[in-house]
């Protein structure tokens, strides 16, 4: 582990001073106080405040601004804290060792960060639900984080153990869902519309989708700002649904919580955006489990609230792609008595690794599928 690491550049150069005589401090001195990448947050904050009341676009640019002066320290916090970083997996693809002694956790900054602002720009009332899912599944991937960190090696929580905690909060979070609106078991049939598939059929699709969201996204988290980049162009959707710009809008608009629902999304799109600075490559910093499960069960119980956890399939492609790779190389696996595999390697983009391919070019092309499937879902 590098010493004196700082996160703000690669470049490690100190430089020294000699002692100033006393004067009258100017505003030169006072700039040296802040690295440029505060002073710019700073800028944002101020200039955010010249806007209207009503732009919900100064919740994200405020997020993202306050977020980012305490990144790098969180960063800082994580190295000291963590003697090996996240473990690497032996048989992973070998560009990835160079990886090693990068911290994670780097989640769980995106789930308190998000908590604080979403209670200081949200009404809490009306979105305390996905607030609750950042913080109960945070708290699994947190636990799950840490026994890989101590035992130092990428085997945490055992996958039966992880499951039955994330069926039981996930059937928490669909009841009460529902409890807050029984008319929401009329969901929305893509190319049909709505569906009334009663209570009987919306508790086990509802727990399954937060599930599945979930796990998915945890799959998809492979690679440096591959979710969190995924993640944005899945919560901007929601967002245009919070707000009645997609094809949805005849049927939304009756549910009370649009517009704090897409303030609590651009809460954490803005607070993403903190990560992915320091989380694109070279990622300085990993996401974790504590920010993968986390997010990708706040993604379901969102698509929960407004009826749609069948578009989120089509919006949450790559991560559909990703999870049905990992399906099929153990089943294949299986069937053929552990003498092939189907894929390379699974997940997918752990393939397309292996093929030779560099992970920024995996990662943009994985976006560009994204936006495209997210266009679509905002249109059937």
């Amino acid at each position: 582990m590098r010493k004196n690491f700082n996160p703000y550049n690669n470049s490690q150069k100190t430089q020294s001073f000699s002692q100033p005589q006393y004067r009258v401090p100017t505003l030169k001195d006072f700039t040296k106080l802040f690295t440029k990448l505060d002073l710019f947050a700073v800028f944002l904050i101020l200039i955010t405040d010249c806007f209207n009341n009503d732009f919900i676009g100064g919740v994200l640019i405020k997020s993202f601004a306050s977020s980012i002066i305490f990144m790098p320290k969180f960063i800082l916090l994580m190295r000291k804290l963590q003697k090996h970083g996240q473990p690497i997996r032996a048989d992973g693809p070998q560009s990835h060792l160079i990886k090693k002694n990068t911290p994670t956790m780097g989640g769980l900054f995106i789930v308190v960060f998000s908590v604080i602002l979403s209670m200081i720009y949200c009404n809490t009332h009306m979105v305390y639900i996905p607030i609750l899912s950042l913080i109960f599944y945070g708290i699994l991937g947190f636990y799950d984080d840490f026994l890989k960190i101590k035992k130092n090696n990428s085997k945490g929580l055992k996958p039966k153990q992880k499951l039955i905690v994330q069926i039981g909060m996930a059937a928490f979070f669909t009841f009460s869902i529902y409890a807050q609106n029984p008319d929401i078991t009329k969901i929305y049939l893509p190319f049909f519309g709505l569906l009334d598939i009663t209570v009987w059929f919306f508790l086990p699709l509802g727990t399954a989708t937060i599930i599945s969201a979930s796990n998915a996204f945890n799959l998809t988290d492979g690679l440096d700002s591959l979710a969190i980049t995924q993640f944005f162009v899945i919560a901007t959707f929601f967002v245009c649904v919070a707000l009645g710009l997609t094809h949805h809008a005849d049927f939304i608009n009756s549910f009370f919580y649009n517009k704090e629902i897409a303030k609590f999304l651009m809460v954490t799109i803005g607070v993403g955006g903190s990560f992915l600075w320091f989380n694109s490559f070279p990622a300085k910093i990993f996401m974790g489990d504590v920010g993968s499960l986390a997010l990708g069960a706040m993604l379901g119980v969102i698509s929960l609230l407004f009826a749609l956890p069948l578009v989120l399939i089509i919006s949450g492609i790559v991560m559909v792609a990703e999870t049905i790779s990992v399906i099929i190389q153990v089943y294949y696996f299986r069937k053929t008595k552990g003498q092939r595999r189907f894929f390379l390697m699974a997940p997918l983009h752990h393939h397309f690794e292996k093929l030779g391919i560099h992970e920024n070019q995996i990662t943009q092309a994985m976006l560009i599928v994204s936006i495209i499937f997210n266009l679509i879902a905002s249109q059937i």
